[in-house]
């Protein structure tokens, strides 16, 4: 009798509407990776689905399958240059706008992308040329492009990151990660 009477009530199916929508929205960014895993300076969340990607491009890269000490380490270089990027493009940012950024950027990837040796050795690795733009080039030619300002301001690059990440509030969300102040660490 109570269920019938729990069942007439009005609120009683959209409480329930919700709570499926809710269940599949968590399932579906469960799935995909689309939760951080750290958020750099309050604003700029690393997602899963970066971090997974980009250590599963880097393993499959550099042929590592069953190695836990190699797997541990490519972890948490990918998690610091994850970090290391959110610094790298507010300077970069800073000093040459997003617009000439994005086009400096989008030219030197395409130059590169353009060779066919470069395909071929993508290719051969199971790596999309559109992966090893999002994941490998953009990253490697931003931090090309700060050495370039910094060394013609007279300053090193890895001084600099070294006291760029003494700047970060990170806050790390993944299990069994921790932010040192400096770098990321891995229980």
């Amino acid at each position: 009798m109570k269920i019938k009477k729990l069942i007439n009530q009005k609120y009683f199916f959209p409480i329930i509407y919700i709570i499926v929508v809710l269940g599949a929205i968590v399932l579906f960014a469960v799935n995909f990776g689309f939760y951080p895993i750290a958020v750099v300076n309050y604003t700029h969340p690393i997602m899963a689905y970066q971090f997974n990607k980009s250590l599963d491009l880097s393993l499959k890269y550099y042929g590592i399958k069953n190695d836990p000490n190699a797997i541990k380490v490519f972890k948490k270089v990918v998690f610091d240059s994850l970090i290391d990027e959110v610094a790298i493009d507010a300077e970069l940012n800073k000093d040459m706008g997003f617009a000439e950024m994005d086009k400096q950027l989008n030219s030197q990837v395409n130059q590169i992308l353009s060779d066919q040796k470069v395909q071929d050795a993508l290719s051969a690795k199971g790596i999309s040329l559109n992966d090893a733009k999002k994941y490998f080039l953009e990253t490697a030619i931003k931090d090309q492009m700060l050495i370039s300002q910094l060394q013609s301001k007279g300053e090193n690059f890895n001084q600099w990151i070294v006291d760029q990440r003494k700047g970060l509030k990170v806050f790390v969300l993944m299990r069994g990660a921790h932010w040192t102040g400096s770098e990321i660490q891995f229980d």
